[in-house]
């Protein structure tokens, strides 16, 4: 099996952790695995510390798109595969109240929305002769109550923002 760089959105918990655990565990595999949480990052490179593939963690916070598009230059060179697994559900952190991202976006629709589209476009543009396989998975609202570490085997799909504008987001 070829090398290949795998970037999982969200790995720290749920599905990309999941995610992460099983895909670590296949030789010539590098994970980039992205979260918010440092210290939530750092437990889980321990956690994976014996697995055979090499581990990478990087930390951004999704509602301000500054930090996806600092993400998006760090990542972008080499990937194979980009898991879009970020996001943030109905409930908590802001109950009912209407939360406005540092760049004046609803906080829902910055993280489950404007960032995954914002670094795909960004993978999309990269110097990779063909762009990597893009798989979105993060659909909090939708997500059924589970409680299986194992991820579902139809997630990928390939696909690219190459008709977006170059200059949105």
């Amino acid at each position: 099996m070829p090398d290949r760089t795998i970037v999982i959105t969200g790995a720290t918990d749920g599905l990309g952790r999941a995610l992460s655990g099983a895909l670590a565990r296949q030789p010539a595999t590098t994970l980039i695995l992205h979260g918010r949480n440092q210290s939530r990052l750092d437990e889980l490179a321990t956690t994976l510390a014996d697995a055979p593939a090499s581990i990478h963690t990087i930390r951004a916070d999704f509602p301000e798109l500054t930090q996806v598009h600092r993400l998006a230059d760090e990542i972008t060179d080499h990937i194979s595969v980009l898991v879009n697994n970020a996001g943030i559900g109905g409930g908590e952190p802001d109950g009912t109240d209407r939360r406005l991202t540092v760049d004046g976006h609803e906080l829902r629709f910055a993280v489950n929305h404007r960032a995954p589209f914002a670094l795909t476009g960004a993978c999309c543009r990269c110097s990779t002769p063909e762009p990597p396989p893009v798989s979105s998975t993060s659909l909090p609202s939708a997500r059924p109550r589970s409680t299986s570490t194992t991820p579902p085997s139809n997630t990928a799909t390939r696909a690219c923002a190459s008709t977006a504008s170059p200059n949105w987001p």
